[in-house]
């Protein structure tokens, strides 16, 4: 007979985070407008913001909801160009173990024609239907509600600027942060299903600006990479950077100059 051993006896020696070798090794966090990026590097935090998803894939009671998020991607630097065109030119990027370390978690990508979504659709109204209130039947409906707020259809129709378009919503490899309301003091909801107009979705979003566990910090440190689109806006992040708006030691402020990457000089060398 061979030998056993306790497996908390043996030494298991691998990475904690291997590298990945088809996805990259960093995720981004595009914006469209440079005011955003200055003001995360000024405060050093990620805000979520409250964002419609249309769920009428999945067949159950809601057609959309809005929950607060921060999204990320992992697209490969030489092939993040498309992305740009959607979600702005600007960009803060994080090494992806950063990421983990942080709670932000990759979408689950689904498709709605497989057995996965109609086991979903089953144990959802399941779930609600359950006339018996209890720790373990809590537990089942919080699963099922973080389970929700991490899904996503293969594809679908997005609305950017007025305008909808059919795409595949796989090229994104999203990857999302997603606050724990519920921890904070707050009557904020990590679900709504029936706002229609901007303005009460600007006041949510400015609600939960004002919860400071809601965020993400990082240090500058924690950076990979800003990304911009111009060299001129180069020079004005450099001259940003340099003043008094970026707290931090010169040391520090190098670094970031540095790194510091150019969207067209990316798009150039593709």
């Amino acid at each position: 007979m061979g030998n056993i051993y306790n497996v908390d006896e043996l030494d298991i020696k691998h990475e904690k985070n291997p590298k990945t070798k088809q996805s990259a090794n960093t995720i981004f966090n595009f914006m469209e407008k440079s005011e955003y990026l200055k003001l995360k590097l000024s405060q050093k935090t990620l805000t979520p913001r409250y964002n419609c998803e249309n769920i009428e894939y999945l067949n159950i009671d809601m057609k959309s909801i809005i929950f607060p998020m921060i999204c990320f991607c992992d697209i490969q630097l030489h092939k993040i160009m498309p992305h740009t065109q959607e979600y702005g030119k600007y960009a803060i990027a994080f090494s992806k173990e950063w990421g983990i370390e942080n709670n932000i978690q990759p979408v689950h990508y689904i498709n709605e024609n497989a057995i996965i979504s109609d086991d979903f659709k089953v144990a959802y109204d399941g779930a609600l239907q359950l006339d018996i209130d209890n720790e373990y039947v809590d537990r089942l409906r919080n699963y099922l509600l973080t389970h929700l707020l991490y899904m996503k259809p293969l594809y679908g129709y997005m609305k950017r600027l007025e305008e909808e378009k059919y795409c595949c919503f796989q090229d994104e490899c999203e990857w999302r942060y997603i606050p724990q309301i519920n921890d904070t003091e707050t009557k904020l909801q990590i679900i709504y299903d029936n706002i229609s107009d901007k303005s009460t979705l600007d006041k949510l979003n400015e609600a939960i600006d004002l919860i400071p566990k809601c965020k993400i910090n990082f240090e500058y440190k924690d950076i990979k990479y800003i990304i911009v689109p111009t060299a001129n806006d180069r020079d004005v992040f450099i001259d940003y950077i340099m003043s008094e708006e970026v707290d931090a030691p010169q040391s520090e402020k190098m670094l970031l100059i540095s790194n510091i990457l150019i969207l067209d000089e990316i798009e150039g060398d593709v």
